[in-house]
């Protein structure tokens, strides 16, 4: 008891008014129901609830230690300056609650007092002006007692009891033994707190592992959702919806690397369009600083800034003024086999947003996205080689097939080419005979008989049909080989209309610029393609009557052209395809010679023939011929 000894002596000075008899020492004896009292609180200790373990104590010391009030005050954990507990009363046998309370420590003085001088304070009743007592009771007697509660220099609360009712005083063995309950209740709030704090940890690691858990299991249905992707879009914008949700981001972008160096923001959530586009143009700008960024992000290893703040000036006042709230940022590399495809960026609207969990599980997710952008684009590229593959064997195919259909074709019109020539051959002579014959004919017998030079003439008609018909052919069964020499469309349309019957009942118009530069041409042949053209159009407008068919020449940088139109009813969009193939013709009586014909004249003279609407009505063909180099 030297401990409190000390704290009387103290205690002496500041209440000369107590009485100097009291003198405790461990030799002090403990009554009989101290001694029950102690085993019963002993008892009690095994129980891990604080509050019903205070209740057992309390009731114990006012049923078996006899105090008529007795109350465990505890120092609020949560704030210091307040004490909480409750009390009981010995009423009808037994003891009862009066209240559960709570107050501030200030309050109660003599509380205070022991609770900083850490030693036990004995009082009387004149010390109590606010509890009544019998006007007889004498003023030394001592009735109240506080002992301090006390753990590793840690003050826990208090024991206060009294016998104010009884008016028995408190005697040197109550103050031994309420310091032996002390240290009996210091043990009990140290355990239950103890299993307080584990309990709580516990819960709080559990809360934790089964938060992680969910989040993991989270991440795994994000990762199993975002690899399924087989595009490179659907990719990316699954690995922003699932990333947001695994780390509870807003703001987040997908940046991969070119083929060139640079980087581009193939993806993003919740950035603006000035950032992401700044941003863009900065990497593109210093693409010689991204190889450094390359090698640090290649090892594999992510980028965490926790404060923008701590960057260089410069960027971090670019950053915040771009990108308002941007205050940390994670860059996770996207690798596969050592090739980095690209970065995983998540943006924090605070400093240190992010957790260690959440970067953990961010390190996972941008493994799974990786592996994801990475089997997309094999597939795309896979995708593009198979279609690429499809298109060149069909494009092979219809060549293989055009050629099987011109070698087939060509076999046929050599064929007929050949039987052609032979006909022709044939024919060529007795036309001839009859040609003479019917020259005769109209010598003689022309002038004095009308009917009968009006046949003649017929039969002449018909015979320079024949004998077109003819030439058609052999031009067709042979090559054709252009005599080349410079020469101009007006010639070759004066000579191809000579070659024409005089035109009754269509409008033939003619406007060729006899100044037109020279051409490279074999004026035969061209006599030949424009008699062709001139006498389709002729023959097309004179079957309706009233017919009009316009020839024109002019000419551009690199061509010379000559155009024949008529507002007849002209070829539709469908057949314009076939109209220069041999022996196709829309017309009864037509041999399907002619416009074949004039584009193998024009292939020979490595010009071409166009086919087009006529103006306001029917079709123009265009003789275009290239121009001379120097001229």
């Amino acid at each position: 008891m030297e401990k409190i000894e000390t704290g009387y002596t103290k205690l002496r000075r500041f209440l000369p008014y107590m009485s100097p008899r009291m003198a405790w020492t461990m030799d002090s004896p403990l009554t009989p129901g101290h001694w029950q009292t102690l085993q019963a609180i002993a008892e009690s200790l095994d129980s891990l609830d604080l509050d019903q373990t205070l209740l057992t104590i309390r009731n114990a010391l006012v049923e078996r230690a006899g105090f008529d009030r007795a109350g465990i005050l505890l120092v609020d954990e949560s704030n210091p300056d307040f004490v909480m507990g409750t009390w009981g009363t010995a009423s009808g046998g037994g003891p009862q609650a009066e209240h559960d309370w709570r107050s501030r420590i200030d309050e109660h003085p003599n509380t205070s007092l022991v609770l900083r001088g850490e030693a036990p304070y004995i009082l009387r009743h004149t010390e109590l002006p606010h509890i009544p007592v019998p006007p007889d009771t004498p003023d030394d007697l001592l009735q109240h007692a506080i002992v301090p509660l006390k753990s590793h220099d840690r003050m826990l609360g208090v024991i206060s009891v009294d016998n104010l009712l009884t008016q028995r005083s408190i005697s040197d063995a109550d103050v031994q033994f309420l310091l032996l309950v002390a240290r009996h209740v210091t043990l009990a709030i140290d355990k239950a707190r103890s299993h307080l704090r584990e309990r709580r940890q516990a819960e709080e690691i559990s809360s934790g592992v089964r938060q992680y858990v969910s989040r993991l299991e989270g991440l795994q249905k994000a990762s199993a959702e975002v690899a399924s992707a087989l595009s490179l879009s659907d990719a990316l914008s699954g690995i922003l919806t699932s990333a947001g949700e695994v780390l509870n981001a807003d703001r987040l972008a997908v940046w991969q690397l070119t083929s060139d160096g640079a980087w581009r923001c193939s993806a993003w959530r919740g950035l603006s369009e000035p950032y992401r586009k700044w941003t863009e143009d900065a990497q593109n700008e210093t693409r010689s600083q991204t190889p450094h960024l390359v090698n640090v992000l290649r090892s594999g290893e992510p980028i965490v800034v926790p404060d923008v703040n701590t960057l260089p000036e410069w960027a971090s006042r670019r950053v915040q003024s771009l990108e308002e709230g941007v205050q940390s940022l994670i860059v996770y590399p996207l690798v596969v086999a050592g090739e980095l495809l690209g970065t995983l960026v998540f943006y924090g609207d605070r400093p240190h947003r992010f957790s260690e969990e959440d970067f953990s599980l961010g390190r996972l997710f941008a493994h799974h996205a990786a592996m994801a952008i990475h089997k997309a684009k094999a597939f795309e590229d896979l995708r593009e080689a198979r279609d690429d593959l499809t298109r060149r064997v069909e494009e092979r195919t219809r060549q293989l097939e055009s050629a099987q259909e011109q070698l087939i074709r060509t076999e046929r019109l050599a064929a007929i080419g050949q039987v052609s020539a032979t006909i022709a051959h044939d024919l060529r002579g007795p036309l001839g005979v009859i040609n003479n014959t019917a020259y005769l004919l109209h010598i003689k017998l022309g002038k004095s008989e009308e009917k009968v030079a009006q046949a003649v003439k017929v039969l002449q008609n018909q015979v320079q049909n024949c004998t077109h018909i003819i030439n058609d052919l052999l031009d067709f069964s042979r090559d054709l080989q252009p005599n080349l020499r410079p020469s101009k469309w007006a010639p070759v349309v004066r000579s191809g209309l000579s070659a024409l019957p005089p035109q009754s009942q269509v409008d033939l118009q003619v406007e060729v610029d006899e100044d037109a530069p020279l051409v490279r041409m074999d004026p035969d042949l061209m006599v030949r393609a424009v008699v062709n053209l001139i006498q389709n159009a002729v023959q097309i407008t004179g079957e309706a009557g009233g017919g009009t068919v316009r020839v024109t020449s002019g000419c551009d940088d690199a061509h010379s052209w000559l155009k024949v139109s008529d507002n007849g009813p002209g070829v539709p969009e469908e057949l314009r395809g076939r109209i220069f193939e041999p022996f196709f013709t829309t017309r009864k009586k037509g041999t399907g010679l002619g416009l074949s014909l004039v584009k193998r004249i024009l292939d020979a003279h490595n010009g071409e023939i166009l086919i087009e609407d006529g103006e306001p009505n029917g079709v123009c063909f265009t003789l275009k011929l290239p121009l001379p180099e120097e001229r």
